[in-house]
């Protein structure tokens, strides 16, 4: 199974046709407003979709190395190449943007990951890698909405 595949399997077991606007993960107090024209799912708020893309928040303990091992490792995992890496901050917590590209799933990711210490918050978006110059813009603006609350 492809890594696009499995994820809009993901996506599909939560979306029950329309959605919300906004991101949430309550367990870490995590919120962030969804890219233009993407939708939520109503019943898992960590998920959403605009047509073959997915989007997707996770928290996972950091991997052993720290938190800038965890990026590098994540960043490359299914055969990923790194196109162009960007420390940032989200919520007020560090974090580093990555677009990363899988060419044998045609997919195109870019990443959010956010240092919370002994955890990672990873925000995901994958898209075709066909539709990712048209969606980037959207889904970085929608990073600049991250809040820890």
């Amino acid at each position: 199974m492809t890594l696009a595949a499995a994820v809009l399997a993901v996506v599909g077991m939560g979306c029950g046709g329309g959605g919300g606007d906004r991101l949430e993960a309550p367990a870490i107090g995590f919120a962030m407003e969804a890219p233009a024209g993407w939708k939520v799912s109503p019943r898992t708020p960590d998920l959403c979709s605009r047509g073959e893309g997915t989007g997707m928040v996770m928290v996972e303990p950091i991997r052993e190395g720290g938190f800038e091992r965890h990026v590098a490792e994540v960043s490359h995992e299914l055969g990923a190449r790194v196109l162009s890496r960007r420390d940032t901050r989200a919520g007020g917590h560090r974090a580093v943007e990555v677009v990363s590209e899988v060419p044998a799933q045609g997919v195109t990711a870019l990443r959010l990951f956010i240092d919370l210490g002994s955890r990672v918050a990873t925000v995901s978006f994958v898209t075709p890698s066909a539709e990712f110059d048209a969606q980037e813009p959207a889904i970085r603006a929608a990073f600049e909405t991250v809040t820890f609350h």
